[in-house]
């Protein structure tokens, strides 16, 4: 789900009974095809915009040829943007309505070096090494999992591959405010040190770590947190200073990095995980 519908659900309540993720993401009108994932902007203005452009621009930095894999695709709409400047793209999720939805998007915008495959995370559907660069979107902390989608990702890269993966903070506001949205599905986001730990248990090393959402900069629950949650900070944080939101640099400053929220982090494939992918293939 985009972070501008979200935000204009925030402060809402609502009746509807708890959800898992596949039900929520499978057939519930919680996130429907034309709000879960947002086209990128050519001119980003607000704030979630601004953190899409960001995450997209990290993946154009490190492309380093080959297949761009994109994990939870949803409707597709982060690889049509990418489509032009990429050889093949292949989009994974295990809903049936996005992947349809993504067909149809692909046939729209005429991108015909694209592939749609219904699949699991934690399994994906593809033989060892078919990707060069594997990015996962807003979409780790919502699969109980972590591991597996970690193994399985750094599974499917080929020898110096790329991977950027976008991991939620337990340690956050975010997460303390996301307590309170009871009908939302459950998140399973981790500590700094364990996105750390099962990069290194997957010989995936760090190229590059970059941080965000020290405030939600979304919620409007719980009531008695306001002065941290009004709208006017998603305003003041979005604004960019030497290239950068004021959110990432407040986000990364020592001793408050570990409390931030959001954690988009790039790793390259080492050859020892290039080894292992090979041993297994023979």
């Amino acid at each position: 789900m985009t972070l501008e519908a979200k935000g204009s659900m925030a402060s809402k309540s609502s009746n509807r009974k708890a959800l898992s993720a596949v039900d929520a993401y499978g057939d519930s009108d919680l996130y429907p095809t034309n709000a879960v994932s947002a086209r990128p902007q050519s001119d980003p203005k607000p704030w979630a915009d601004r953190l899409l452009a960001d995450k997209l621009s990290l993946v154009k930095k490190y492309y380093p040829g080959g297949s761009v894999l994109d994990i939870c695709c949803a409707t597709g709409e982060h690889l049509m943007a990418l489509s032009p400047d990429i050889e093949t793209g292949i989009g994974v999720d295990f809903s049936q309505r996005y992947i349809d939805k993504s067909v149809k998007n692909m046939i729209h915008y005429q991108a015909r070096n694209l592939t749609f495959i219904r699949g699991d995370a934690t399994a994906l559907p593809l033989k060892n090494g078919v990707a060069g660069l594997a990015y996962c979107f807003s979409s780790i902390y919502q699969i109980r999992d972590t591991g597996s989608v970690i193994r399985e990702l750094a599974r499917v890269l080929c020898p110096g591959g790329i991977a950027i993966l976008d991991f939620g903070n337990r340690r956050s506001l975010n997460t303390y405010c996301l307590r309170y949205y009871t009908d939302w599905p459950q998140t399973f986001p981790i500590t700094v040190p364990e996105m750390r730990a099962m990069l290194r248990a997957n010989d995936l090393a760090i190229e590059e770590h970059r941080s965000y959402q020290i405030l939600p900069l979304w919620a409007g629950l719980p009531r008695h947190l306001w002065p941290l949650l009004h709208p006017a900070w998603q305003e003041l944080m979005r604004r960019r200073v030497a290239g950068r939101m004021i959110d990432e640099w407040i986000s990364s400053l020592p001793g408050l990095r570990q409390f931030a929220f959001r954690h988009v982090i790039v790793c390259r494939k080492t050859a020892t995980s290039s080894q292992n992918t090979m041993q297994e293939q023979r």
